[in-house]
């Protein structure tokens, strides 16, 4: 929620709101190939979903939180956490390996030659390695986080009143946005950086815990209809990203940078989509619009990933 910031999105320009709508439209398919083929296998489509955007455009985080949700007495569908992490951690992989290689052809196509890089150009503060804090900071990254989630709470209690059934952080997310959007308007110091570090701390957490209290044995019988979909939904992402995603995006450098990230993030993770784009610049130069278009317009893409998710739950339900 914290990442959905409007200047940023106005910093970026309309790129950014290309990837996004992208990142909807493929996070949808995803859907449909996952439910689809799980009802093909005769199993409840809605486990299809965990092998669609939930672990995949989600990632580990979102299928572990929606899995929980998904086994809950809202919805009974058991394994879906199993499930979700198991298609979560073939993404990560699979969104690595796919990424280079494809650009690569991509780019030998464009004749780009490889430069020599003596110094690092300068990168986007959404995707610095290193940065200056204090213990102030952590304490207002940690006040915002609480203050998200205490009147997310209540946003959840109120949205549940609607008769739709949302994952219980969506509440949070929204208010994160809200706050973010806030403190920058009135020119507080909002410490995102220390916000960011906060997340990847709690998911660690989170995702540990998630993995051990996981049912593995309920995969033994479905592992036929997850290794089909998660085949699908490679091919539908190489096909879509090599032939269709690549030429939108303008055919030229910047677009096999940005390719190559789109691939890492709708198959694993942003980390995933970072060091795609990362093993890219190195050798080619540096691609400036890809590094604000994909890291802004990726996580922008979890809330509407969220909402997606829920839609596609009910309807199935």
């Amino acid at each position: 929620g914290f990442s959905a910031s409007i200047s940023l999105i106005k910093k970026g320009g309309k790129q950014i709101f290309v990837i996004l709508f992208i990142a909807v439209i493929v996070l949808s398919i995803q859907n449909g190939i996952g439910s689809g083929i799980a009802s093909l296998f005769g199993i409840d489509p809605r486990l299809g979903l965990s092998v669609g955007s939930i672990s995949l455009m989600g990632g580990p985080g979102t299928a572990a939180a929606f899995g929980a949700t998904m086994e809950g007495p809202e919805y009974g569908v058991e394994g879906a956490s199993a499930v979700g992490l198991a298609a979560a951690t073939f993404g990560l992989v699979a969104g690595s390996i796919i990424g280079g290689p494809l650009m690569r052809r991509r780019l030998n196509q464009l004749n780009r030659t490889e430069v020599s890089i003596t110094k690092e150009a300068p990168v986007d503060d959404l995707v610095q390695d290193t940065f200056k804090t204090n213990a102030s900071n952590f304490i207002m990254a940690a006040m915002l986080i609480a203050i998200a989630l205490g009147t997310g709470v209540v946003l959840s209690n109120i949205m549940a009143m609607t008769g739709i059934t949302f994952p219980t952080y969506m509440g949070s997310l929204i208010m994160g946005a809200v706050i973010r959007n806030i403190v920058e308007a009135m020119g507080i110091y909002h410490s995102n950086k220390e916000v960011e570090i906060c997340g990847e701390i709690s998911l660690t957490l989170f995702l540990a815990m998630a993995m051990m209290g996981l049912k593995l044995w309920v995969l033994a019988d479905l592992a036929i209809p997850i290794i089909v979909i998660l085949i699908a939904q490679v091919l539908f992402i190489i096909l879509f990203t090599y032939y269709i995603l690549y030429n939108m995006l303008g055919k030229n450098y910047e677009a096999a940078v940005q390719t190559a990230g789109f691939i890492g993030y709708s198959m694993g993770s942003m980390s995933n989509a970072m060091a795609n784009m990362q093993t890219i610049t190195r050798k080619y130069g540096f691609a400036p619009a890809a590094y604000l278009a994909i890291p802004i317009g990726g996580m922008m893409s979890d809330f509407f990933n969220a909402v997606v998710i829920t839609g596609f739950l009910n309807f199935l339900t």
